[in-house]
């Protein structure tokens, strides 16, 4: 059975606003080699009150360490695609700024 468009978007507007109008997302995922079966996320949180830009580290689906990047007052601006991240040497998973400046560092 197929849905009709209009339905579905009615919903989906629906959820959104029942959820508060939070958007979340994973804004990059990267496997660390050092580390098999885990991978560090940046995951961003976009509400009316503000947006934050979290670094994830899993193993598998559990998560074993988690930081908040930074935290600011929602704007027309998104920040996610100012920032990537990389493995570090010394067993960091380094926030990068888009320049190339580290911004934050999560030992794992």
């Amino acid at each position: 059975m197929t849905s009709d468009p209009a339905d579905a978007a009615a919903q989906a507007i629906a959820n959104f606003r029942a959820g508060g109008y939070r958007n979340t997302w994973v804004h990059k995922s990267v496997r660390l080699k050092a580390r098999p079966g885990s991978r560090a996320e940046l995951r961003c949180d976009l509400d009316p009150s503000r947006f934050r830009l979290e670094i994830v580290v899993l193993e598998g689906a559990t998560v074993r360490e988690r930081a908040t990047v930074m935290e600011t007052l929602p704007d027309e601006i998104i920040f996610a695609h100012r920032f990537k991240t990389r493995r570090d040497e010394g067993n960091n998973v380094t926030v990068l700024h888009s320049s190339g400046e580290a911004v934050f560092r999560l030992p794992v």
